[in-house]
């Protein structure tokens, strides 16, 4: 029994300890969802909420919605998706990653006929990752909620395939391991951090030139109002870095669609001056 509490295998019902797990279980309380009634389901939500607060995690109060389909009701489920990316019930983007970097991966070793050519530039080939390779792993990355771990992942398996890519026969000048900013610069790629905040600024930019109208730029503001959403957050700070304070000065500028991309071309100038000062130390 770990810190998350108890989940039992039959109704899915959470508790806080294995007390009221054991509890549930002796006394015969443990029902399907069907066959319980709407008092019994209203203590289950109770039980469950509980546990979730003891966690420290968020709770959603979902309304129940029967939903039928010609092949009958349909059943609820842990994740599914939409629109082409895996989202869960607690919308965490941890699955989604996961999922990318597979896929990535298997994209990857597909083209291995056109990695082993002799004959294309080292540019080339990173042309053809950034275009293959690139767009399956970070797709929809714009809405992304990352965590430190979640990012050292997607860095490291874009290192990994660079080393496949670029060779192991391949070698620093003092017979050590390429570095990530030396396999980039070689290859004439960003990092992925850098990729990631110029997706999710561009997509901004985007949604705000469409006006207060557009439901998805009403609930990126409330995002970044609110002040707790990690993606509102992160997105404020990268406004910042940008030099505009105040959601309408962003407006303003991005309104000039070239003044995102001269900033975000003089960030890349920056990030290329920063690996050369890495390489050489």
């Amino acid at each position: 029994m770990g810190k998350k509490g108890k989940i039992c295998e039959n109704c899915g019902s959470e508790f806080a300890s294995e007390i009221g797990w054991l509890q549930h279980v002796r006394v015969g309380r443990c029902q399907k969802l069907e066959d319980m009634s709407e008092s019994q389901l209203k203590a289950r939500r109770a039980t469950r909420a509980k546990a979730v607060m003891k966690r420290g995690e968020k709770f959603f109060e979902v309304e129940q919605v029967e939903a039928r389909s010609c092949n009958g009701e349909a059943k609820a489920c842990g994740s599914f998706l939409y629109l082409g990316s895996l989202s869960d019930k607690k919308g965490s983007s941890g699955p989604e990653i996961r999922r990318r970097i597979k896929k990535a991966t298997g994209i990857f070793r597909r083209l291995w006929r056109v990695w082993a050519m002799k004959g294309l530039p080292l540019k080339l080939k990173g042309r053809l990752y950034s275009a293959f390779v690139h767009f399956v792993l970070l797709y929809n990355s714009e809405v992304w909620t990352i965590t430190e771990a979640e990012m050292k992942a997607l860095v490291g398996r874009n290192g990994y395939l660079m080393r496949i890519l670029v060779g192991e026969v391949m070698r620093s000048a003092d017979d050590k391991r390429l570095t990530e900013s030396q396999l980039l610069e070689m290859l004439g790629l960003e990092s992925i951090q850098s990729l990631i905040r110029k997706r999710k600024l561009q997509w901004v930019a985007h949604c705000a030139r469409r006006g207060d109208k557009d439901l998805t730029w009403k609930r990126m503001v409330r995002e970044v109002e609110d002040g707790k959403s990690k993606w509102g957050t992160r997105l404020k700070e990268d406004r910042k870095e940008l030099g505009v304070k105040s959601i309408g000065g962003w407006c303003n500028k991005v309104k000039d669609r070239g003044w995102l991309a001269s900033k975000l071309g003089a960030s890349k100038k920056k990030e290329k001056r920063k690996k050369k000062a890495d390489s050489r130390t």
